[in-house]
This record gives structure tokens, sequence and C-alpha cells, in this order.
């Protein structure tokens, strides 16, 4: 049970870690799923064709780095509508896959290592590598954000914008960092998903781009949150796949459950957040009141 929640985790916190950088710059990557996509596409093909999972995870991450960075252009340097732009960048990659696909493969199904005309095979270990390196980038985040410079300029973009402006650090090119950091991130996520399945399949992200932002919204500011909320969906997801046939719960039902849970959460996160602002906007109404009898 616990290998299978480790599992299907370790792609969600490597995405849920990509999109916290510039969430805490002060800009939602709304384009995480694309992301994803793209780097589980270009991450199968490399390390089919190499037979070194490696490679792949190098291909993955620079097609994620290549479309952030485009992301980026278009939200910093033309100041395009941030919602817009991240869906559009997750419909025109589902989009360009599947006519690269059609055009370099001749099929928009699944993508297997003997459609390059290959026969290498990816090492049988391989499904402890996304832990590892989900550990790593959750523990290299942890250090980052707390213990170094470029760290405290990331939460000073997104908190206190003019200060960072005034002390010469453009905050522009703060947020274009992380937001390659982040197209980094998920584009390794999705090569290590494929190279988990040793196959690429069409939208074989499934939504967990998404799930990451929710995650984010859930824990906000807190990466011990963040941990938590993605564990809990795939601790969620992992007990839904083992009670498949063993209840007379509907098989859908089962596995609509983690996303359930997930839009409860997001739902109470939103409540208990509006009520913190009421709160805060009641105790500023009562000071001011004070001060004009006084």
């Amino acid at each position: 049970m616990l290998n299978s929640v480790l599992s299907i985790a370790a792609p969600l916190i490597l995405a849920a870690v990509a999109g916290y950088l510039p969430f805490r710059a002060g800009i939602l990557n709304i384009g995480l799923e694309g992301l994803m996509a793209l780097g589980a596409f270009f991450g199968f093909i490399a390390a089919a064709a190499s037979g070194f999972w490696l490679m792949g995870v190098l291909a993955g991450s620079l097609a994620g780095a290549m479309a952030a960075a485009f992301f980026a252009w278009t939200v910093l340097r033309l100041e395009a509508n941030i919602f817009l732009s991240g869906l559009g960048l997750n419909l025109a990659a589902a989009g360009f896959l599947g006519i690269a696909s059609q055009m370099a493969f001749g099929t928009k199904g699944v993508l297997r290592p003997a459609i390059l005309n290959t026969s290498r095979t990816f090492p049988p270990d391989h499904g402890i590598i996304p832990v590892l390196a989900a550990g790593f980038a959750f523990t290299a985040l942890m250090l980052i954000m707390s213990k170094t410079r470029w760290g405290h300029r990331v939460i000073a973009a997104g908190e206190a914008p003019e200060t960072l402006e005034n002390l010469g650090h453009p905050v522009k090119m703060v947020r274009l960092q992380t937001l390659v950091l982040s197209g980094i991130g998920c584009g390794a996520a999705g090569a290590l998903l494929a190279l988990d399945i040793g196959a690429y399949v069409p939208n074989m992200t499934g939504g967990r781009g998404w799930i990451a932002l929710v995650a984010l919204y859930i824990a906000g500011k807190s990466p011990l949150g963040l941990l938590a909320t993605v564990l809990l969906f795939s601790a969620a997801n992992a007990t839904a796949t083992v009670l498949q046939g063993m209840t007379g719960i509907p098989d859908s039902l089962l596995l609509a459950s983690p996303f359930f849970i997930t839009f409860l959460g997001l739902v109470a996160a939103g409540a208990l957040r509006t009520l913190a602002e009421s709160r805060q906007r009641r105790k500023e109404r009562d000071l001011t009141a004070d001060e004009v009898r006084g």
C-alpha cells in the first residue's frame, strides 16, 4: 500500500514543487498540466531512442523549460492574461502532441519502444527513481526557500515586489526564473511518469497538473501543507484502487472519490480563507472605530 501511495504521489509532488516557486513569486502557473504532457512525450522518445532513462528526464525537462519560457514571455513581456495564457498552453500542448505523434509515428495512440524500432528497455528498478526525485525536489525546495537569498527574493517578489525592485532585483526576472524552473520540474515529472509506465499514453498526465494546482491553493504558503495535501490525495487514490471489486460500490465512483475529496478540500480551504479575511477586516474596522472615538 505504501509503495502504491508513493508511486502515485511522486509525479504529483514534483509538479506541486514546480508550481510552488512561481506561486510564491506572485504568479500562478496554470499550465502545469500541459508542461507535464510535453515532458512525458519528449522524455519517453529520448529514453526509448537512447535506452537511457536519464536522457528521457533531461529531454522532458528541456521541453518543459522551453514551453514555460514561452508562457513567461506572453505573461511577463506581453502582459497577457495569465489564466487565458495558462489554459492556452494546456490546450496547445494537447493539440501539438497529437499532431507531432501522428506526423512522426503515424499514430495518435500509445507509443511503445518498439515503434521507434528499438528493443531497448528501461532498467527494472526505475520505479524507485520518481520517488527519490520527488524526495530530493521537496527537500531542495525547503532549503532554498528558507536558507538562500534567492529563495527570499522569490518570497519578496510575491509579497513585497516594490521593495525588491528598490533593492535592485527586477521582479520580472525573478518570476521568469521561477517559471522556467517550474517548466523543468513539470517536464521531469512527466518524463518520469512515462518512464514508470514504459510507454507514452495520450492524456497520461490524467489531471495531475490540475491536482497540483489545487494542492497549492489548499496549502497556501506552507510546503509541508503542500506535501500533506498531495499525500492525502495519493492515499485516497491508492485506497480506491485497492477497493475496486472488493465492495459493492461501483468502480467509477471509487475512482472518482479522490477527486471528490480534493474538491471538498478546495471548498473548505476557500471557506476558511474567506472567514479569516472577514475576521481581519472586522478587526480593522473595529480599530478604525476606536481611533475615531478616541
